[in-house]
């Protein structure tokens, strides 16, 4: 690979990746960074993923950037005021920046072994350009360092592999006797090898992606079914390194979770209960009439020609910000913060950095003990199904000038409401009312919530964002309120 095209793509990816200050996904926080520091420092959010009785979440992917957050503890550049919250902030965006670049380095190899070395620099600006590699591949989220193995690990894997070409797919004890072709079959095992590592390793990432080399695999070893003993020897090596790969995966999250446990079976059988219709789901044509644009955007035109050549040829025979903001509201002593947000709004902790602070949120954990998914709402929809009467029944009727911890601001994951008797579920949610609120414009709108915040001494202190983005309880901005001292 060319080193022109390493540099290029390292530079534009952590220019991306520092520059960022929007969300994507909630995941990109509390089902990476979050975790991460909570197991350095000791505290911050861990959602129901981490704590439900039968956890669904492996360790691997956060612990990616648990070096960065240790090396800042043990250093105590994380205690050194603005330089600290930078740093804790910035490093973990330049190491995935990093891993996203691999995407563009490797895609361009995929181009020159496939293509040619004429493709390589279309290939490349195609994937810079890319709107939605500049969204989403340098986040902190477990799809894109999957994207980025996948896109090594096809650029090693044997796409002319057929009955024809065969003995040079793989270098195999059993054919020393061809001289000529050991150089390229040596070579060439080496690369299936590398297929195999870094298959392996993006399904440790994400257990989905078993699926891509499921059919990729089958698809090889259909083609190579002439040749059993080099089938043998394939199928020996994946099982190895499925085997290695399995092993760690168990090894580390039992480590983690203090007891066996093996995540990705956990994950499956919960995504096979109502809990995945929890989260919505998706037309049979997404994928063709959405997905696909969207991933495309620009090169939608070029795609959608590739595609047609390929089947013809076939046919043929062939929230950054607000964090920042409200380390710059607040001073630096003991404070309570309280969001009254859509769940998964802002980053936690690990943006924050504040082991001093009481930090609570709006819950949203799934319906873990099989409720009727029709009838279920968690503490997010019942807060906004009516916030004034939600105030005026889990907060108290004054503030409390010292602002104490907030007893139980939200449900533990699994936990299984009361019942009274005209069969309502009764949480026992108890809020003090914090030194500073967070939420957004939207919610001033609702009937009697200004007045009633007015009233117990709030008024409003920042306030950032355009009032007509986003959607349903997430528009009118950010605002931060805060207690005045009456």
């Amino acid at each position: 690979m060319e080193p022109r095209i390493v540099q290029i793509s390292l530079c534009v990816r952590i220019a991306i990746a520092i520059l960022t200050r929007t969300v994507f996904q909630p995941d990109e926080y509390f089902q990476s960074l979050e975790p991460a520091f909570h197991l350095v420092f000791g505290y911050g959010h861990l959602t129901w993923e981490w704590l439900s009785e039968n956890p669904i979440r492996s360790i691997i992917y956060p612990a990616l950037n648990v070096p960065i957050y240790w090396l800042l503890k043990v250093t105590g550049l994380s205690f050194t005021g603005q330089l600290g919250d930078l740093l804790l902030i910035l490093l973990p965006k330049a190491l995935h920046g990093a891993f996203a670049a691999a995407t563009d380095i490797w895609l361009c190899e995929l181009a020159r072994v496939t293509l040619g070395n004429d493709y390589v620099s279309t290939v490349h600006m195609l994937s810079l350009s890319s709107m939605f590699h500049a969204l989403a591949l340098s986040r902190s989220l477990s799809n894109s360092l999957e994207t980025s193995l996948s896109t090594i690990a096809f650029a090693y894997y044997p796409w002319d592999a057929s009955s024809k070409l065969s003995p040079q797919v793989l270098y195999n004890k059993y054919e020393r006797n061809i001289p000529a072709l050991l150089p390229t079959k040596q070579a060439n095992r080496q690369r299936l090898r590398k297929t195999l590592i870094f298959s392996a390793l993006a399904c440790m990432i994400r257990p989905t992606n078993a699926v891509i080399w499921v059919l990729l695999y089958l698809n090889l070893i259909l083609s190579l079914r002439r040749y059993r003993r080099i089938i043998t020897s394939i199928i020996s090596e994946a099982f190895l390194i499925a085997l290695g790969a399995i092993g760690v995966l168990f090894i580390l999250d039992s480590l983690y979770y203090k007891r066996p446990i093996f995540t990705p079976y956990n994950f499956l059988k919960t995504n096979l209960s109502s809990v995945s219709l929890f989260y919505g789901s998706n037309p049979w044509h997404y994928y063709l009439t959405q997905a696909l644009p969207i991933l495309c955007t620009t090169a939608l035109p070029f795609t959608l020609h590739g595609m047609y050549t390929t089947v013809s040829n076939r046919q043929k025979g062939s929230g950054a910000g607000l964090s920042n903001m409200l380390l710059v509201t607040v001073c630096q002593q003991p404070q309570s913060v309280g969001f009254l947000m859509p769940c998964h709004s802002t980053p936690g902790q690990a943006y924050l950095h504040r082991p001093t602070w009481e930090v609570w949120s709006l819950g949203c954990e799934p319906p873990l003990r099989g409720q009727n998914l029709s009838e279920y709402r968690d503490q997010t929809d019942l807060f906004f199904d009516d916030p004034l009467s939600y105030i005026n029944t889990v907060f108290p009727n004054t503030v409390n000038p010292e602002f104490p911890r907030s007893s139980y601001p939200a449900s533990l994951p699994g936990t299984k409401p009361q019942i009274n008797s005209g069969e309502v579920a009764l949480y026992p949610w108890k809020h003090e009312w914090p030194r500073h609120l967070v939420f957004f414009g939207v919610l001033l709108k609702r009937e009697g919530v200004r007045e009633a915040l007015e009233e117990k001494g709030y008024a409003q202190v920042w306030k950032g964002g355009r009032e007509w983005e986003g959607e349903g309880e997430r528009k009118g901005g950010v605002q931060i309120w805060s207690w005045q001292d009456q």
